[in-house]
């Protein structure tokens, strides 16, 4: 089982920067108080530094007092654990773009840094080779603001093993692939402070001068065993590169959302649209690991409640706002993920402050995959028609954008429709740009006669002495006897000609047989 593993040890602090941009060094106390900062006092402990604060000397598990007698202009940040398994899951999401499975592991619970894993059995040689997924991987990650350091070994401990180690080497520039069976050669320097061992055994070992895993491996087995329990099989194993243990699975949720806390409530257009394009950046990434497209946005705004007038704010502390966008061709990129969100949030007038937002995809559609010419260019319609729609859509509304369609009919006047994004079951990958199921073959029942080029919305009533007919079209007759003609009595049918006269010109005309009377349709050019 081949695993690939992303490190990420400053997942915190890039947490805690992103909020309000915070320079210089930080430390990091988790927790979930609703008040964050405010609720710290100087006897909190720290859990996360950054490196400039750990180079000032502060260190995890120090008091706030004493890591800032440490480090003057020390910033203090709160960070909340669903905050972190939050990023955690979205970068999961991301890596199942890699692999059938994918995990994670939370710092402090059961291992030394923040990190998720994907399997890639099978599956190296879509990239070019594991160096070529690593990275790939690696630039993918960094591309979401996160650093981070990749390996990937023969099972889910030793390759986290290997990441941290590569992140404390070279900060994870280069990723770490270890052949098939060389597990033990790859981690014989690594120290044993890498082994998920307690302080008591790790301190045990350190006076008997073990300092790395190739020392350990040289150590008696009895004794290890007398002196480290029940662990005593499983650590041996892995410090002999023998990793067994299963990648813990994570599923992804149903509907893909991201979720942003904001340090300060903001109002305004332009504060709306910057944080939506980091929410469509997120969501975008979430969408091209599952392969699909958004058919529908939700973007909920929770507001201040406080601000709020009375009768409002009693309902609920911060309501939320909710703006809904069906699109009428499914999209998955950011930017225009953004661009069919802009023109709403231009147009919107909030009552309150805005504290968070979150963004959803209730409706996904499968985006389709095209093949791309070599020697042949893109045609530029075809990437700018989906962003030009759905910006038509969020201006004038979905119900009064779509394209006219061929129906299914024998009648020429019931010949066409208007289809819309909103219109049920309109399309499949690139919404009603696709041919709906009751198109598929009406082109060859359309008759070879020539149409005409304008049809006339109100059908007016001709003279018919003043016409020459120069062309019989088509004659209809007993069509859709089930529904009611419209226009005249046609017991006889109706004849449908090409005819011109010195006032309509060239025109498309429908005579009815039982009567003669002449109905003008439409006209040629």
């Amino acid at each position: 089982m081949r695993i690939a593993v992303v490190a990420l040890p400053e997942l915190r602090v890039e947490l805690a920067r992103s909020r309000d941009g915070a320079k210089g060094p930080i430390a990091i106390v988790v927790t979930d108080h609703p008040r964050g900062e405010a609720s710290l006092t100087g006897g909190a402990r720290v859990d996360f530094v950054s490196d400039d604060a750990r180079r000032a000397g502060v260190a995890v598990g120090q008091t706030l007092a004493q890591a800032r007698a440490r480090a003057e202009g020390l910033s203090v940040r709160a960070v909340r654990p669903a905050e972190v398994k939050g990023a955690l899951e979205r970068l999961a999401e991301i890596a199942l773009g890699f692999g059938a499975t994918v995990g994670m592991w939370l710092a402090g619970d059961g291992a030394r840094v923040d990190a998720i894993g994907v399997d890639i059995t099978g599956c190296a040689h879509l990239f070019g080779g594991e160096p070529a997924l690593a990275q790939r991987l690696a630039s993918v990650v960094r591309a979401q603001g996160h650093a981070c350091a990749v390996a990937i070994a023969e099972g889910p401990l030793v390759a986290s093993m290997l990441a941290s180690a590569a992140w404390e080497t070279d900060r994870g520039a280069r990723g770490v692939v270890v052949p098939r069976g060389q597990n033990a050669k790859a981690i014989s320097l690594l120290s044993i402070a890498s082994l998920p061992l307690g302080p008591d055994e790790t301190r045990w070992l350190t006076k008997l001068g073990v300092r790395t895993l190739g020392e350990l491996r040289r150590l008696p087995r009895a004794a290890l065993g007398a002196r480290l329990g029940a662990r005593a099989r499983d650590v041996i194993a892995l410090a002999e590169g023998d990793d067994r243990s299963p990648l813990p699975s994570w599923k992804p949720p149903e509907t893909p959302e991201e979720f942003v806390e904001l340090e300060h409530g903001v109002e305004g257009s332009e504060a709306l649209v910057f944080i939506a394009k980091t929410l469509t950046d997120r969501l975008s990434a979430r969408l091209s690991a599952r392969a699909m497209a958004a058919a529908k946005l939700e973007l909920g705004l929770t507001l201040d409640g406080a601000l709020l007038p009375r009768e409002r704010s009693r309902r609920k502390k911060n309501p939320e706002h909710v703006v809904e966008q069906l699109l009428p061709v499914p999209l998955s990129s950011a930017s225009e993920l953004l661009s069919a969100l802009r023109p709403r949030l231009e147009a919107l007038a909030l009552a309150a402050p805005v504290l968070a937002a979150r963004l959803a995809a209730p409706t996904l559609a499968r985006r389709p995959a095209g093949e791309m010419h070599l020697f042949e260019p893109e045609a530029r319609a075809d990437r700018a028609l989906p962003r030009l729609l759905s910006e038509l859509a969020a201006d004038l509304g979905v119900h009064r954008v779509g394209r006219l369609s061929i129906a299914n009919a024998w009648a020429p006047e019931k010949r066409s429709r208007f289809v819309t994004g909103a219109a049920e079951g309109a399309g499949g990958g690139r919404g009603f740009l696709d041919a709906l199921p009751d198109e598929k073959g009406i082109a060859a029942r359309v008759e070879s006669a020539p149409m005409p080029t304008r049809v006339h919305a109100s059908p007016d009533r001709i003279d018919r002495r003043d016409l020459v007919v120069a062309r019989h079209l088509y004659r209809l007759a007993d069509v859709e006897w089930w529904q009611q003609m419209p226009g005249a009595a046609r017991t006889g049918g109706v004849d449908h000609v090409l005819a011109w006269s010195e006032e309509t010109g060239a025109a498309w005309v429908e005579i009815d047989r039982g009567s003669g009377a002449a109905i003008w349709r439409g006209s040629f050019d």
